[in-house]
């Protein structure tokens, strides 16, 4: 049976190797796009896990949506939603952050943001990177080699990838803690996006890595030693571990500044994670869940309250993934 960090180290192989597919794609014009990456990524986790599953939405719906996925975080009675923005780098850029959709006037960011308002849902964006040493000036990645977020998670393990330049085909590669690979996938909440986009020039790519974390972090339950990123510790469970960190985020939402301020963090108990949380699951949800891929299946209920069906939709239940352990 997988295990938790079976899980974490699959989204950690995958970020590296869209470091390599874009840092050798793109200046041949070759490098996939943010569609392309995103299919691939969630692709090869169901591959991996059949377990996750993964259901495919359309444009229309993404648009009116502003999400590229919703991912359900969870399992029996507690639910978490991320609807999850996908952006990749252009240049020096996030090129496309500030994307206003067609016949529209609000841009991505706002949709997605305001949808999750709406739903109690948690807005998140994934940045697909990727470049040579030489691409940016030492000042500028120095930000992202100074964002430590306890990561990774298999630091001296060295990963077999995939090299056409070796006479194997694979390579042994072995990266430090900070090698700004680990980003190939990084996540940031997007209330935090939003904020940095308000800076000059607003979508600059290191601006962004100083704050975002590897992707795989979303699904991390090691324990920070420093006071702002500290556990409670009286969250010994998995779920309520990563549940706790994904909340804390987003902190303007809904009174959670009060909840994660330092002396209320520390005095917290799981019964604080409830209010956000879904008992069960939206009717469209449950039919993924069930094998029964049909957007007919959400249901007036769902569709009177705002819960509009997708169809790339990822669910993983972390009952499927057995933890070691909060460490």
């Amino acid at each position: 049976m997988a295990t938790h960090s079976d899980l974490t180290a699959a989204m950690d192989y995958l970020a590296v190797d869209t470091w390599r597919r874009l840092e050798h794609g793109q200046p041949r014009g070759l490098a996939p796009s943010e569609e392309s990456i995103t299919d691939h990524v969630l692709f090869e986790l169901n591959q991996q896990f059949p377990q996750i599953l993964v259901h495919k939405p359309s444009k229309k719906e993404e648009a009116r949506l502003g999400a590229d996925w919703e991912w359900w975080i969870g399992s029996d009675t507690r639910w978490l939603c991320l609807r999850v923005q996908a952006k990749k780098f252009f240049g020096h850029h996030y090129r496309y952050l500030g994307h206003q959709p067609k016949g529209g006037d609000d841009r991505q960011i706002d949709l997605l943001i305001e949808g999750c308002e709406r739903r109690g849902h948690l807005p998140y964006h994934v940045f697909y990177n990727g470049w040579g040493s030489d691409h940016f000036g030492g000042n500028d990645m120095a930000a992202l080699h100074a964002n430590r977020r306890y990561f990774p998670h298999i630091p001296w393990q060295p990963m077999v990838m995939r090299n056409p330049t070796h006479p194997d085909g694979y390579e042994e590669v072995a990266l430090g803690e900070n090698n700004p690979r680990w980003w190939g996938c990084s996540a940031l909440p997007s209330r935090i996006v939003v904020g940095l986009m308000r800076n000059s020039p607003p979508h600059y790519v290191p601006r962004y890595l100083e704050h975002a974390m590897p992707w795989s972090m979303i699904f991390s339950t090691t324990r920070a030693s420093r006071a702002r990123d500290a556990v409670p510790k009286a969250f010994v469970d998995a779920v309520d571990v990563i549940h706790w960190r994904l909340l804390r985020g987003p902190v303007n939402v809904r009174g959670m500044v009060r909840m994660f301020s330092p002396d209320a963090s520390e005095r917290a108990n799981p019964s604080v994670l409830d209010e956000w949380r879904l008992t069960t699951l939206p009717s469209y949800v449950r039919a993924v869940v069930d094998g029964r891929h049909d957007l007919t299946a959400a249901s007036l209920t769902d569709m009177l309250d705002g819960q509009l069906p997708v169809r790339r939709l990822v669910f993983t239940d972390l009952a499927d993934f057995p933890s070691n352990g909060v460490g």
